[in-house]
Formats: structure tokens, C-alpha cells, sequence
């Protein structure tokens, strides 16, 4: 009789690294970039400067504030 090669069943991870792999996958999305914060907020201040600037402009001109 010959013996049949019977491969183990796979592990599972623990819960414990389950939750520590979404946690920190979950932390990576919801994490705002740096990069792209500074850059939404360098646009968002070039825009009131630019809405300032003719605001300022149209004041000037006697036109509607």
C-alpha cells in the first residue's frame, strides 16, 4: 500500500495580524499626503489671492464690491 501525499491545510493568519493588516491599510488610505494637502492648500490661497486681487480691483474702479 502506497501512502498518499496529502498537503496541509493552509494556515490561516491569526486574528490578531488580521487586524493589524487592516488597520494599517486602512490608516495608509484614510491618511491625508502631505504633498497633497500643501498643494491643496497653496491653490486654495492662490485662489482668495486672486479673488482679493479683483475684489480689490473692482473696488477701485468705483465697480460692485
Amino acid at each position: 500500500m502506497t501512502a498518499l501525499h496529502v498537503q496541509p491545510a493552509p494556515s490561516l493568519p491569526s486574528l490578531r495580524a488580521v487586524r493589524l493588516r487592516l488597520l494599517t491599510h486602512l490608516r495608509a488610505i484614510l491618511t491625508p499626503d502631505a504633498t497633497q494637502a500643501h498643494a491643496r492648500t497653496q491653490l486654495r490661497r492662490t485662489l482668495d489671492a486672486e479673488a482679493h486681487g479683483a475684489r480689490m480691483q473692482r473696488a477701485l474702479l468705483g465697480g460692485r464690491p
